[in-house]
């Protein structure tokens, strides 16, 4: 409890994590976005997983550009 976790991973097993984690038909994964560098989270609630952000890039931005 109160534990975090990092997990780098290419995103095709993102995504399959992702849509077992969240109950869905891993026949649907590809309908989950997932950019090289990006950022997901999930946390871990009394109700079960929940996904807080899906494909982050922000901080991919060149701020200088």
């Amino acid at each position: 409890a109160g534990e975090r976790s990092v997990i780098v991973s290419h995103g095709g097993t993102i995504r399959a994590i992702l849509t077992h984690i969240l109950g869905m038909d891993l026949k649907d994964k590809w309908r989950l976005a997932i950019d090289n560098g990006s950022i997901s989270v999930l946390k871990t609630t009394r109700r079960g997983w929940v996904l807080t952000a899906l494909n982050e890039t922000a901080h991919l931005v060149d701020e200088r550009a």
